[in-house]
């Protein structure tokens, strides 16, 4: 499992959650954890409060995106590893962060969107944290308002996803 962050502001739709989309992007066609910001343009916003599904386009004007890409596993181990990436993140926000429907969400405000998809050649899912937030979106909370710094966050949790990946493969070799 291989991380990347990308420092070039990338656009992100929510139709790109595909097993093509490093390879055509980045280059980039192994497992791997990609992390980059940018914008995003979702097409349906399932488990996420009313008021945001119509929310205005501009809170997704500058996101903090995790895709994750795994070969030759199921969509139940990839929403497992996107719930198991999502409990390593709590900590390194805030003390008081819960996850709930596989989001994250702060004092009782949600910081992230997230979707796992999966078909014959890849596993995938997106996580996506809000970086800044319009002041009308009192329902969500940005890293912004919590100060963290989006860099070093993506930095730390993709390092501690891959150890966790890294250390589950060598386990699975154990056993065999």
């Amino acid at each position: 499992m291989k991380s990347f962050y990308i420092e070039q502001h990338t656009h992100f739709n929510e139709k790109d959650l595909n097993s093509n989309w490093s390879k055509k992007q980045f280059n980039i066609s192994d497992d791997s954890i990609i992390a980059f910001s940018g914008s995003f343009s979702p097409i349906e916003l399932p488990n996420m409060p009313q008021s945001t599904k119509k929310a205005d386009p501009k809170l997704f004007d500058l996101m903090l995106h995790f895709v994750v890409k795994h070969k030759r596993i199921s969509f139940r181990e990839a929403e497992t590893r996107r719930r198991l990436l999502i409990e390593f993140m709590k900590p390194l926000i805030h003390v008081h962060c819960f996850s709930m429907d596989g989001h994250l969400l702060c004092e009782d405000k949600q910081i992230s969107i997230s979707k796992t998809v999966s078909n014959l050649r890849a596993s995938l899912f997106h996580i996506g944290f809000f970086i800044q937030k319009t002041p009308d979106a009192t329902h969500l909370l940005s890293l912004d308002d919590l100060k963290v710094e989006a860099k070093n966050f993506a930095l730390q949790s993709m390092k501690r996803y891959c150890e966790d990946m890294h250390l589950i493969h060598e386990l699975s070799l154990n056993q065999a």
